[in-house]
């Protein structure tokens, strides 16, 4: 994924009713990106990894035992066909 396609990514998630609270885009990280969106009481983040070229989708969760809030996989995604933007949009809405 390159900058458009984070750009792509953030303004998808904007037109389909999640709100990105914080995202950034890091070229000298061979391109790596995150966006943090909401919607209700839903917390996700979209990792692109650009040096191992994996997409995480990951969703906010409480750690009752360690008494933090934390990030867990609901994905991970290594082929470009499991990478598509299409495929991001359509696993949260269904999350």
């Amino acid at each position: 994924m390159d900058r458009h396609e984070y750009d792509s990514t953030v303004a998808a998630l904007n037109e389909n009713g999640w709100t990105v609270t914080e995202s950034r885009f890091d070229q000298e990280a061979f391109g790596s990106w995150f966006a943090v969106f909401l919607r209700g009481r839903s917390t996700f983040r979209a990792v692109w990894d650009g040096r191992n070229r994996w997409l995480f989708l990951q969703r906010k969760h409480r750690s009752w035992f360690r008494r933090k809030w934390e990030w867990r996989n609901v994905s991970v995604s290594k082929t470009p066909n499991e990478q598509s933007l299409d495929r991001l949009i359509s696993r949260v809405g269904r999350l």
